[in-house]
């Protein structure tokens, strides 16, 4: 079993007077004590103990976004998240996984994506802009299973933005998951392959930075493929798009000239900032856009709520994703935001299911918002910026 470094970790937080049970992204939803971390961390540990996990510890061991958020609030700082990917791992190994688990699993392995979206579809959106590309540039720009499936204005944008600072970029052309969703559901070992062809495309483009739309994307080759046994290649700059796109803005390749008239909230992803710990950029971005006056939720920073949707609970259970999703719209509303602007595909459509219908309120990308305020963004976000 994979637990040996981590049965500590899960004694400690089972022995606690549950002290984060107030921010879990799940347990506030489903208002079950089983769902809290230490309540997890208690079937991590004994699971491991035992040799084997029961099927009420495997639903509630995947009743988790791996958020973090817990952690941010832990005074030990205790790392849960860790415990139950380990004890996922062990789940997945032994054949128990959820059926929805197993199911986003194959898809990534036979489709490129755990959406179960026909793999020859992923760039088409986007053919128009990608068409023009050469094979090797400077910059490779990785979209991401969520980006290019459900928030391809995400994609639209950047591309367009890259263009009009005159960067020299391509795109991996047979472009598949990068294995995130193997790694979040417990399936480590499977993430392999994905993790070599992404590395093998990398190489192949000759680029020197790889600019990620999607920061679980990102966090997954910095931190995990190494853990992998993978090398990555020498020189090559790995990239969150906000702090690129921040960099072009402040060196003067981009000069947005159009007020936007917003009132703008920033909603830290959980892979992002807890992960990566990547807070100011995009923050810094917003502030420079003019006409964009940027006020904070009351849950920021290291301890922003989650959008409901990582750790593979969109696939899981997506009554979770939704309510949580609700809740970061609820405060971006009460902080008196107009627009709520998030850098990770995946919250941005966790949120949109609940802006889309609400009156005063829109959700956006970073980049989508400073395209908005350079008039780059191509056909009807154009349109869409213009109403805003």
């Amino acid at each position: 079993m994979s637990e040996e470094p981590l049965r500590a970790t899960a004694e400690m937080c089972a022995l606690c007077p549950k002290l984060c049970r107030h921010v879990c992204t799940v347990a506030t939803v489903t208002r079950s004590e089983a769902d809290l971390p230490n309540e997890k961390c208690r079937f991590a540990g004994e699971g491991w103990a035992r040799g084997h996990f029961r099927p009420d510890e495997v639903e509630h061991l995947y009743a988790c976004c791996l958020c973090g958020l817990c952690t941010a609030w832990c005074e030990p700082g205790w790392d849960v998240p860790a415990v139950i990917e380990a004890a996922r791992r062990d789940i997945a190994r032994a054949g128990l996984a959820p059926e929805p688990a197993q199911r986003m699993a194959a898809h990534v392995q036979n489709l490129g994506n755990p959406l179960g979206e026909p793999r020859g579809t992923r760039l088409a959106p986007i053919a128009d802009q990608v068409a023009p590309l050469p094979e090797q540039a400077d910059v490779l720009l990785f979209f991401g299973c969520n980006t290019l499936y459900r928030q391809v204005e995400i994609a639209r944008a950047t591309l367009a933005l890259l263009e009009a600072a005159g960067q020299e970029v391509t795109v991996w052309r047979e472009e598949a998951c990068c294995g995130e969703p193997l790694r979040a559901l417990g399936f480590l070992d499977e993430a392999r392959a994905s993790a070599e062809a992404l590395l093998g495309a990398v190489r192949a483009s000759g680029a020197r930075r790889v600019v990620f739309t999607c920061p679980s994307c990102l966090r997954m080759v910095r931190e995990v493929y190494p853990r992998l046994g993978l090398a990555l290649p020498e020189g090559v700059e790995w990239l969150h798009h906000t702090a690129y796109l921040l960099d072009l803005l402040e060196a003067g390749h981009l000069a947005p000239g159009r007020a936007l008239g917003w009132r703008a909230t920033y909603h830290d992803p959980c892979a992002l900032g807890r992960g990566l710990g990547l807070y100011e950029a995009p923050r810094r971005l917003l502030g420079r856009l003019p006409g964009v006056q940027v006020v904070e939720m009351f849950h920021h920073g290291e301890r922003a709520l989650c959008c409901g949707a990582g750790g593979g609970m969109g696939g899981l259970d997506l009554r979770i994703a939704v309510e949580a999703g609700r809740k970061v719209v609820a405060m971006a509303q009460a902080a008196g935001a107009d627009h709520l602007v998030t850098a990770c595909p995946t919250c941005k459509g966790s949120f949109a299911r609940h802006t889309a219908a609400s009156e005063g309120l829109e959700v956006w990308d970073v980049a989508e918002a400073l395209a908005a305020a350079l008039e780059a963004l191509p056909g009807p976000q154009a349109r869409r910026a213009r109403s805003s």
